[in-house]
């Protein structure tokens, strides 16, 4: 351990940075105010909240509530289980998703998203493009600036 002011609780902690807390075992910490509650997990950061298990973080200010996620970017928040998160200040609910780019709001599970200031509600959807709502299921969406309403839609376009 190095570093000053470090809270740990639990065996086989590696920290590198001050004021962490850790309560858990095998979580490997780089960086400063991080909390982490679980076992497994992986941070190079700060500022950085996780409760779970398998979860790996390269950013600042990210919150993760669940297992099996990555998050590289900052201010992200994931609940649910095996998000994919890179860019910053996503906040996904669900589990399974994978969004790459800043200011997206999934919610819903099995969700891919390419873009930013997207909204996203329901399961399975893919989506490519910027600032589109999409409320449903089953949907394939190419382009910005759309709101789709509904399931099994495929829209190619502005």
């Amino acid at each position: 351990m190095l570093g000053d002011f470090n809270n740990i609780f639990g065996s086989e902690n590696k920290v590198a940075g001050n004021d962490n807390t850790i309560s858990g075992s095998i979580n490997v910490v780089k960086g400063s105010e991080n909390s982490i509650k679980g076992n497994e997990n992986l941070v190079d950061g700060n500022k950085t909240l996780i409760e779970g298990r398998l979860n790996v973080v390269s950013g600042n200010e990210n919150k993760i509530l669940g297992n099996e996620s990555t998050v590289v970017g900052s201010r992200n928040t994931l609940e649910g289980n095996k998000n994919l998160a890179a860019g910053n200040d996503n906040s996904i609910k669900g589990s399974e998703n994978i969004v790459e780019g800043s200011s997206n709001n999934l919610i819903g599970s099995q969700n891919s998203v390419a873009g930013s200031s997207n909204q996203v509600s329901g399961d399975s959807n893919f989506l490519k493009g910027d600032s589109n709502i999409l409320v449903g299921s089953n949907n394939g969406i190419l382009g910005s600036s759309n709101q789709v309403l509904g399931s099994d839609n495929i829209l190619n376009g502005n």
